[in-house]
């Protein structure tokens, strides 16, 4: 089983949220070139990495931007 992102929906989140990837990155504690990855959907996002974006991400759910397949 593999969860992915919803490129389209993370980027909404986003700009509703006012942030940036460089943003979120700095806030998760993440270099901004695996948060790119994420949200193009390149890399799957650890069970740690979901729950911090989930949390920076005021008022999005898990099934708004998460999609699991397998």
């Amino acid at each position: 089983m593999s969860v992915l992102v919803k490129s389209r929906m993370m980027r909404l989140a986003l700009d509703r949220n006012c942030l940036s990837q460089k943003e979120l990155a700095e806030r998760l504690g993440l270099s901004p070139g695996y948060v790119s990855q994420i949200v193009s959907g390149a890399r799957p996002p650890s069970p740690r990495v979901r729950r911090g974006i989930l949390e920076v991400l005021d008022g999005v759910g898990f099934d708004q931007l998460f999609e699991v397949r397998g």
